[in-house]
């Protein structure tokens, strides 16, 4: 077997204007429908809920970047109202006439108070492979060069709709009528 690699990373940041104590990162990620999903980013198609046996929550998105269609399906890895991890240990990446690969993604996003009535939300996005054919796509700097600036473009288009959906599920407290307890 090929050694697991990063092969990217990318971070983006945005204001949700509500207080850290009405925000349920965990709850957001697990409980977003596909149009919501839809809504925060246009290569964006599709979003399923769902639970593993052991009763970790799992979502499992479609979207496309550039040229690439992607299926993730992220399991809940760290689950708090102010921070969330889901990983995606066997994303599927199908490159536009091209074969199929597959590759392990980390989706993390974290806020913090910026005052009482503000946060600062962080997306940060992190792609690994042990696959050897798509390490060996990788080596073409062409094509690497491409899908850098399509993974970093499409971070930077989603982590302000994803802000503004959590924004307006917070003002409207339907994680909770009382305030979360934040570590």
């Amino acid at each position: 077997m090929t050694e697991k690699i990063q092969f990217g990373c990318s971070q983006a940041s945005a204001t949700i204007n509500a207080p850290k104590s009405q925000i349920d990162l965990s709850e957001w990620m697990f409980t977003l429908t596909s149009e919501e999903y839809q809504a925060c980013a246009t290569g964006h198609q599709s979003a399923s809920m769902g639970q593993l046996f052991d009763g970790k929550r799992m979502t499992i998105n479609v979207e496309t970047m550039g040229n690439a269609h992607l299926v993730q399906h992220y399991i809940e890895t760290t689950a708090k109202p102010d921070h969330v991890l889901g990983v995606s240990p066997n994303t599927a990446i199908w490159i536009k006439d091209g074969p199929f690969f597959t590759m392990e993604v980390h989706w993390d996003m974290q806020v913090e108070e910026v005052n009482d009535g503000s946060c600062k939300l962080t997306c940060t996005v992190t792609l690994f492979t042990s696959d050897a054919g798509f390490q060996a796509v990788l080596n073409n700097p062409a094509l690497k060069q491409s899908a850098e600036n399509n993974f970093n473009e499409h971070i930077n288009e989603e982590t302000p709709l994803f802000a503004k959906d959590i924004e307006r599920k917070a003002l409207a407290r339907i994680w909770s009528k009382q305030d979360l307890k934040v570590s």
